[in-house]
């Protein structure tokens, strides 16, 4: 199953009850796949050094061998200097 859609140098992880099944890193597009994702229930975790990683539900069904899905994250904390 491919799944896909963050700006470039994101990691993106499945993770079945609590262990994380694989990990990728998007390319510059923000695109990425997990392989061999089986049909069942996963938690897509989207993680980024300045953004909050967000963690979203994915049910993937037997007959489906790719997906799009819209993932925005917002900044972690911002500071400024003066």
């Amino acid at each position: 199953m491919s799944v896909g859609a963050i700006s470039g140098g994101y990691s993106a992880s499945s993770k079945p009850a609590g262990t994380v099944l694989t990990a990728v890193q998007s390319d510059t597009n923000g695109s990425f796949t997990i392989p061999g994702l089986s049909a069942g229930e996963y938690h897509l975790v989207i993680s980024h050094a300045d953004f909050e990683t967000k963690e979203v539900p994915l049910t993937v069904e037997a007959s489906e061998t790719s997906a799009t899905l819209r993932i925005t994250l917002a900044l972690s904390g911002v500071s400024t200097t003066r």
